[in-house]
């Protein structure tokens, strides 16, 4: 079985206060999760966690930058999200994006609603 890697953005604080976007990736090694059935990639990203859904409407655009209450996994289930960090960069995540939001205790980052659709996030608090 080939070598799996999970590729993400981070939300991240560099010198200071200041937010930037990193790119990411990870391997995630293969292991037997649920015998019988054939080994699969697992990686665990967090031990201890509170998973949430989170909802923001079409329309949402919140140009304050705020940091996030707590460092999170998010994977943006439907709709396109926008989001700003403080060192200039915006990004619009699509469904399917895999986000580590890490920016407590900064500046944080801005947040819109790009298009029709709301959007839908499943994160994982830790």
């Amino acid at each position: 079985m080939a070598q799996v890697q999970l590729h993400y953005t981070e939300l991240s604080v560099s010198k200071g206060s200041e937010t930037q976007f990193v790119d990411r990736s990870r391997p995630i090694p293969t292991d037997d999760y649920a015998p019988p059935a054939p080994p699969v990639s697992l990686g665990i990203l967090t031990e201890q966690s509170r998973v949430i859904v989170i909802s923001f409407p079409k329309g949402l655009a919140y140009d304050v930058f705020h940091p996030a209450p707590r460092h999170q996994w998010a994977v943006i289930v439907s709709g396109r999200l926008e989001l700003g960090v403080s060192d200039g960069e915006t990004r619009v995540f699509n469904a399917g994006s895999v986000l580590n939001i890490k920016d407590t205790g900064s500046e944080g980052h801005t947040t819109r609603v790009v298009g029709e659709e709301d959007v839908m996030m499943l994160v994982a608090e830790y």
